[in-house]
């Protein structure tokens, strides 16, 4: 690395050994003096830049600071020792950054200290081990350019440790995990992590072997990018914990083919409860052929799901685009397309397992402006609530849904109070365009288009509480749009 003045090129070694000669680091060198005194280091560069210059011990230290450490310069039997040697020099200097100049055959875990900047643009690190590649440790750590190719042997290829603040992911490609273990192409054990940004990544080709049960950690569950309640290190799990998780940005990446169906999910996000805070933003993402979920996010609040393209080619069934069980959530200008076969549902609310307390209010939910575009031979549902626990406030309006049965259902065993149904958009739903199955309190439908290709016998509005003992209560049904020449457009039972 070198400094060039005057034209002339300086060894930023060389220069640094007068500097650290003339304030009585003994480096071989000679050429300085302390100044008298005077808190100022004089150098003698007449052999460099043909002058003297002056420089404050600060002004050194900010000149030096961001001068980056070449890993292929520091000493050590392999690149995985030499990445490590340099990161440990840069952690133990105050911090700094690090380029990585070659490639790099990794064969143990790489980890990332305080306040260190890795940099490459060309080079690739390689696993040959089945240890994580990747773990960071410390805090006010960035990741830029890097690719790790997890070279199907490593199950892990970023591992975010838990009570990590400030850590930005950017530019980073994670590909190539194929495993009978759990898969994940960046993990974040999210207890306590606060402002942590994974930017412009590529996370492709995560995959875990199936192993018949769904909904269990161990084979077929791969996730992308995974912000987790469980600390996972080479295998240990241990949860219970709460997430206290704050700042997390996901945003404009690109993450494709996360395989198995049984529980592969782009991104994923789980609290042990609703009151967990994640505090978590996925914007401008394009998420492309998943097995069963591009996002789904478990007990926890504060999200918002914003601006996303998802896309599925696969022939094969998928369960939903997205899915959440959370408070204070916003999903908002996503495009969803599915091409080929069918996906279960659009957007599910809701969890219909008995893993977490069912006594827990979900609330503030906002559903606006997305593009819900279903395969063309038999998606169930558009927009779904399905779960046990009582919800209030919900604003569903603005959407465009699309080749569906049912267009937005409403099928909890619990209460839902407050819930808007305003200004939708729904084309080509062979079944009921909004159906209830679940007590209510004030519903309001108003100004929805209910349009295209209708079966003659199904009714486009149903709000239905003969079966299992449903209460409803305050209903409006006004200013809708509905293309119907046969049977019933609105019916309340």
């Amino acid at each position: 690395f070198t400094i060039e003045k005057d034209d002339v090129k300086v060894s930023t070694f060389l220069l640094l050994a007068d500097v650290r000669e003339s304030i009585g680091e003994n480096t071989g060198s000679s050429g300085g003096n302390t100044g008298g005194g005077s808190g100022e280091v004089t150098i003698d560069l007449s052999n460099y830049y043909k002058k003297i210059e002056t420089y404050s011990k600060n002004q050194i230290d900010a000149r030096f600071k961001d001068i980056a450490n070449i890993v292929s310069l520091f000493q050590g039997d392999n690149d995985t020792i030499k990445l490590q040697n340099a990161i440990n020099y840069v952690h133990e200097n105050g911090g700094g950054n690090i380029i990585i100049d070659k490639d790099i055959n990794l064969v143990d875990t790489i980890i990332i200290k305080d306040n260190v900047n890795i940099y490459s643009k060309k080079s690739k690190i390689v696993s040959n081990t089945d240890k994580i590649p990747i773990i960071i440790k410390g805090n006010n750590v960035s990741m830029n350019g890097i690719t790790i190719n997890c070279n199907k042997i490593s199950n892990v290829g970023i591992y975010v440790d838990s009570y990590i603040r400030n850590i930005n992911i950017t530019e980073c490609e994670v590909f190539n995990i194929d495993t009978e273990a759990e898969a994940y192409g960046i993990y974040i054990s999210s207890y306590g992590c606060s402002n942590i940004k994974i930017h412009k990544c590529n996370v492709h080709d995560i995959k875990s072997t199936a192993d018949g049960v769904t909904a269990v950690r161990g084979g077929g569950w791969s996730k992308g990018i995974i912000i987790d309640r469980a600390e996972y290190v080479n295998g240990d799990v241990s949860k219970g914990k709460d997430l206290n998780t704050k700042g997390i940005i996901i945003s404009e990446n690109i993450i494709e083919n996360i395989f198995p169906y049984e529980d592969g999910e782009a991104i994923y996000i789980e609290g042990n409860s609703i009151k967990n805070i994640v505090n978590a933003k996925i914007i401008n993402n394009t998420i492309k052929n998943f097995g069963k979920r591009a996002i789904k996010i478990l007990p926890c609040s504060e999200i918002i799901i914003s601006n996303n393209y998802i896309e599925n080619n696969l022939e094969d069934y998928n369960f939903s685009f997205i899915s959440f069980f959370a408070t204070n959530i916003t999903i908002s200008n996503n495009r969803c397309i599915k091409t080929n076969n069918y996906i279960e549902n659009g957007i599910e609310i809701g969890y219909d397992y008995d893993t977490y307390i069912i006594n827990e209010e979900v609330g503030n939910i906002i559903i606006t402006n997305n593009n819900l575009i279903c395969g063309n031979t038999g998606t169930n549902y558009g927009i779904i609530f399905k779960h046990k626990q009582m919800t209030t406030s919900c604003i569903i309006s603005n959407n465009n849904i699309q080749n569906v049965r049912y267009g937005i259902a409403l099928k909890t065993s619990n209460i839902i109070k407050n819930i808007n149904i305003n200004n939708n958009i729904f084309n080509n739903v062979t079944g009921t365009a909004i159906y209830n199955r679940s007590n209510l309190s004030t519903l309001t439908v108003d100004g929805n288009i209910i349009t295209g290709n209708m079966l003659s016998s199904a009714i486009d509005i149903n709000i239905d509480d003969s079966l299992e003992n449903k209460k409803i209560e305050y209903i409006i049904i006004q200013n809708n749009f509905i293309n119907k020449t046969d049977y019933a457009g609105i019916s309340i039972s």
